[in-house]
């Protein structure tokens, strides 16, 4: 009995083996589900990261570069420009801003030199992620006296090392779906 409870388990333990975070008991199930379409990410690739400084490299005040997730087939591009980038989280949190793909956000740390890199997955039955997956990678950046900064290569690979619920409360309903604003009473029942 014993025996076969380990085998039925093997195929949550691979999972949870083929990434860096573990995830919460029902999402990495909904996972294994053949009939769900969720997909927990295990890495991600960051390509051809160009960014803009004043100031040799220490502080970026725009940068573009390419998103790569294979696993869940996301590919995106993702801009920031100081001047008219805002941040998609509500004020007290680390500042966000997203990719063209709004289920892709990131946080540039100047003082490190490194990109964070969140992803919203495993969306519910009404199209929204419930989870997001984060990871970080260290871009060092060559600035050579010019304000145009570039890295001595041009993908970046690295792990998803954390999955949280949504922290941010911008959640979007999907294009496809629609909100019908009507109005309804409350119908009583009573006997006269």
């Amino acid at each position: 009995m014993q025996f076969a409870l380990l085998l039925a388990s093997l195929p949550s333990l691979a999972l949870a083996a083929a990434t860096a975070y573990a995830p919460p008991p029902m999402l990495l199930a909904k996972a294994n589900d053949p009939n769900n379409s969720c997909v927990l990410p295990g890495d991600y690739h960051i390509r051809n990261f160009v960014g803009r400084s004043n100031d040799t490299g220490r502080t970026l005040y725009a940068y573009n570069f390419a998103y790569l997730d294979t696993s869940t087939n996301s590919s995106t591009t993702c801009h920031y420009d100081a001047a008219t980038s805002k941040s998609t989280t509500p004020a007290g949190m680390t500042p966000r801003f997203e990719c063209r793909d709004r289920d892709v956000k990131f946080i540039w740390v100047d003082a490190m030199q490194k990109l964070v890199m969140i992803q919203r997955v495993c969306p519910g039955p009404t199209g929204i992620p419930a989870y997001e997956v984060s990871g970080s990678v260290i871009i060092p950046l060559l600035c050579r006296g010019t304000t145009t900064c570039v890295s001595n290569q041009t993908d970046f690979q690295s792990l998803f090392t954390s999955i949280q619920p949504i922290r941010d409360a911008q959640h979007r309903r999907p294009t496809h779906v629609v909100r019908h604003n009507d109005k309804r009473g409350v119908a009583w029942s009573y006997d006269v």
